[in-house]
C-alpha cells in the first residue's frame, strides 16, 4: 500500500467518525431544505386555475405553459403541484 492511499483512507476514516460523532450529538448535517420554491404562488395559481380571457372565456394551462410563463423548469412546476396536492388532500 504506498503512502498517498494509506492516508486517504486515514483521512477517510476520522471524516467518517467526526460525522458520525456529529449525528449523535444531534446535529443536523447537510444543506438545509428552503421551504419556498422560486414562483411556488404564481406557478400554483396558473395551474389550478388557468387563464380568464373574458366573461365567458377560462382557458386551462400545461405545466409547460406555466413553467414558460413563470421562468421555471416544468420539474419545478410539477413538485410545485405535487407540494400542493400533498398538503391539500
Amino acid at each position: 500500500m504506498t503512502d498517498y492511499t494509506f492516508s486517504k483512507e486515514q483521512h477517510s476514516t476520522k471524516i467518517k467518525a467526526g460525522l458520525l460523532k456529529a449525528k449523535q450529538a444531534g446535529k443536523k448535517l447537510g444543506r438545509p431544505q428552503s421551504e419556498k420554491i422560486k414562483g411556488e404562488d404564481e406557478a400554483r395559481d396558473l395551474y389550478l386555475y388557468g387563464i380568464i380571457l373574458d366573461d365567458r372565456r377560462h382557458v386551462f394551462l400545461t405545466v409547460q405553459e406555466v413553467a414558460e410563463r413563470v421562468g421555471i423548469s416544468k420539474s419545478t412546476v410539477q413538485k410545485i403541484i405535487n407540494k400542493y396536492k400533498k398538503d391539500n388532500g
